[in-house]
């Protein structure tokens, strides 16, 4: 028998594969979870990392939101994702010990089911004390206790455990908010599954042109997104040192390869340089491609 981290990610495996059958583009919410976040006290780096990381796993993200430690907010925003059939929620915040980390309890409540002291979760917490019980006090007790049904997710930074289930067909999975504990959790627990149950690629190509104001080259811009609706094609544009316009062009191709989506990626943005000359547009390469 192996430990409890193992037992969990064997666990994990067979719930994505379950939760995340269905075929074709799949569809990702971030919902960030924390009073403090949308105070402005604490900067949502959490939404915008996990949105790009599910980005290129080959999500389609269409929302990252951003709630107060309120149980009707959370629970709302759940049961708007399960109603929408969005095949993904990723949540981040709320799994602390402390009066207000309450997540589990509202996650549970969209579920409509009860929130347990789960047997797996509470192994994982006492490995994290080294098997002396006499150290897990009410509060920390509090981290192992998780919607029934769902599975814990290890913990390879902090004590807290997250957990992941399925909430009508849409896959819940809650991070604690701590973006150390967050991001390792992520790529160690959930990243490896996500490879496999989405379907696409994606790949970034960009160009950054000193010299253009993003007016000269909005018609072009808007000409090649009109070509190309499957990819996402975006100006950025800012000012440097020397208070030159600068603007990278960002985009970002899907296709069913890895291949597939360079070439593509490639291709547009070689037709941009094409149309900036033929247009006459006057820029030099800045640094970034």
């Amino acid at each position: 028998m192996g430990g409890p981290g193992e037992d969990a990610r064997r666990l994990l495996t067979q719930l994505f594969e379950k939760c995340l059958a269905r075929e074709g583009e799949k569809e990702a919410w971030v919902l960030n979870i924390g009073t403090e976040v949308v105070m402005g006290t604490v900067v949502n780096t959490n939404g915008s990392w996990l949105a790009r990381k599910l980005t290129f796993l080959g999500f389609r993200v269409s929302r990252i939101i951003a709630t107060p430690d309120r149980e009707e907010d959370v629970v709302e925003e759940l049961r708007r994702a399960s109603s929408r059939g969005v095949d993904l929620v990723i949540t981040t915040g709320g799994l602390g010990p402390t009066y207000d980390d309450s997540t589990s309890k509202f996650v549970a409540k969209a579920a409509g089911v009860e929130e347990v002291l789960d047997p797996l979760a509470y192994r994982l917490l006492l490995e994290k004390y080294g098997g002396d019980e006499s150290r897990i006090t009410e509060e920390r007790l509090q981290q192992a206790r998780i919607p029934r049904n769902s599975i814990p997710i290890p913990n390879p930074v902090g004590t807290a455990p997250g957990f992941a289930l399925c909430v009508g067909k849409t896959l819940v999975a809650s991070l604690p908010g701590v973006p150390r504990e967050m991001t390792a959790m992520f790529e160690e627990s959930i990243e490896p599954h996500l490879r496999r149950t989405t379907g696409f690629h994606v790949h970034e190509a960009s160009l950054v042109m000193v010299g253009p104001r993003e007016a000269d080259i909005a018609p072009l811009v808007k000409r090649l997104a009109r070509e190309h609706p499957d990819a996402y094609i975006k100006t950025h544009p800012s000012i440097d040192e020397r208070g030159r316009s600068v603007i990278r062009l960002q985009i970002v191709a899907r296709a069913p390869t890895e291949e597939e989506a360079r070439v593509r990626a490639s291709m547009i943005l070689e037709e941009m340089i094409k149309r900036l000359r033929e247009a006459g547009v006057d820029w030099t390469p800045g640094p970034g491609r």
